[in-house]
């Protein structure tokens, strides 16, 4: 299939951050073409996410309301409380 066959990039390009280039390895990759693309620009990531549709018979969503619940209850970052 054409998805396999292409090329993979870094997640983020062009951004010579050193603490960004020191954990590039642990971010996903990204492809050469739409939706495959991080394009780092905001205008062009709710075109392509909001008003293009990206169903390829592959990727699915999952999660809801018990998710989205258990995120609001999570202490991000703070020491739980005793």
């Amino acid at each position: 299939e054409q998805d396999q066959a292409m090329a993979v990039r870094p997640w983020i390009q062009e951004f010579s951050a050193g603490y960004i280039e020191r954990g590039m390895h642990l971010y996903p990759k990204q492809g050469d073409s739409e939706p495959w693309v991080n394009p780092q620009d905001y205008k062009r990531d709710r075109t392509m996410f909001m008003e293009e549709p990206f169903d390829d018979g592959y990727l699915e969503f999952g999660g809801g309301e018990e998710t989205r619940a258990e995120a609001e209850g999570a202490s991000y970052g703070h020491a739980a409380a005793n």
